[in-house]
């Protein structure tokens, strides 16, 4: 898979669609691009060079297509509602970690 934004453009104009339909097709372009990258992860031990440029690309790639979906997406908001929702937990004991790190570097 190319990670080119200019080519999927491309693509999804030529295929004249209406905005629900491009949302569709930008969505399962990101699912493609993240399982893309999931793919290469047994490159990290093996080339570690490699899959960081990848991943950064790969990356890249899914944020443009999101910033894409949510400008012609009806509800802007669902897509990263629902890719982030099973993480929730994860990011709200990160959240919690980060404030405590702050309240002890206020009291030092």
């Amino acid at each position: 898979m190319k990670f080119d934004i200019n080519d999927f453009i491309d693509r999804l104009r030529r295929q004249a669609l209406t905005k629900q339909e491009a949302g569709t097709r930008i969505y399962e372009e990101i699912r493609l691009a993240e399982n893309t990258k999931v793919g290469f992860l047994d490159q990290a031990e093996e080339n570690p060079d490699f899959y960081i440029l990848i991943s950064k690309e790969a990356d890249q790639y899914i944020t443009r297509l999101k910033v894409i979906h949510n400008k012609i997406s009806p509800t802007p908001t669902a897509l990263d509602q629902e890719m982030y929702q099973g993480e929730q937990q994860t990011i709200d004991l990160v959240m919690e970690l980060i404030r405590e790190i702050e309240a002890q570097t206020r009291t030092i």
